[in-house]
């Protein structure tokens, strides 16, 4: 019960104070943000965050009531920080220009802007054929080793399951090509085959020649928010975060 008011709770603060992304870039004019333990500027400073860097970002709450100048996020490039930024120091990805959906062609959806070029394609495997021999892990969380992110558990999953992946994401931007290396894809599952760019945002930061791309996947409790990110061309990190 508690977890789904929480669900319900972030949700209806969303709606009122516009997020859209979960996800936002620092913007500090002295280059860092301070992370605090609490949501106050007195808190003990848990670490600090350079700007520029991404964050993931859950609206924060004081017993029970919205908190309209401070934001939780959870900072995962290299070593994991979370805590208390303040609202004004952070830019949301969807402030940014969107690159537009154009097209889905075959299994691949096309967002395109200027020269700048996105492909997206999925596939569809069989569980126990494709994918079960290579699960471990108590509760079957691990493929090759590594988390899966979008599994809600695999003890249920029976009959000929299929499971949605990514097959390739492609950047396209100044004559330039960057493919994301499949390592860095096998372990996203039931990834939802949007037929049109709801499931998708694209956005391009310009002064830092990055491209984002956006999307929740996964199932249930398995469910991620997920960025990929590329900068000057090439593929540089992706990041997963749960918001609820």
């Amino acid at each position: 019960m508690k977890q789904i008011f929480l669900a319900f709770h972030l949700f209806c603060v969303s709606l009122i104070f516009g997020q859209n992304s979960s996800f936002g870039i620092i913007v500090d004019k002295d280059g860092y943000v301070n992370v605090r333990q609490e949501d106050n500027a007195k808190s003990p400073i848990k670490g600090t965050i350079k700007s520029g860097e991404v964050v993931g970002i859950m609206e924060s709450m004081i017993d029970e009531e919205m908190s309209e100048n401070w934001l939780f996020v959870e900072y995962n490039a290299g070593a994991s920080l979370e805590g208390f930024v303040h609202r004004s120091r952070i830019q949301f990805l969807d402030k940014l220009p969107k690159i537009p959906f154009q097209k889905k062609q075959g299994n691949t959806l096309i967002f395109k802007q200027n020269d700048i070029e996105i492909l997206i394609s999925t596939k569809k495997v069989q569980f126990f054929k494709d994918i079960k021999p290579y699960i471990s892990g108590e509760y079957g969380e691990l493929y090759k080793g590594k988390f899966a992110y979008g599994f809600d558990g695999t003890s249920s999953l029976t009959g000929d399951f299929e499971v949605i992946k990514f097959e390739k994401v492609i950047l396209k931007i100044g004559g330039k090509t960057s493919e994301i290396p499949q390592n860095e894809l096998e372990n996203l599952f039931i990834v939802d085959d949007f037929a049109e760019d709801n499931g998708y945002s694209c956005y391009f930061d310009k002064e830092k020649n990055r491209v984002f791309i956006e999307s929740s996947i996964g199932d249930g409790a398995g469910s991620i928010d997920l960025l990929l990110i590329f900068e000057n061309g090439k593929f540089r990190e992706k990041r997963v975060f749960n918001s609820i």
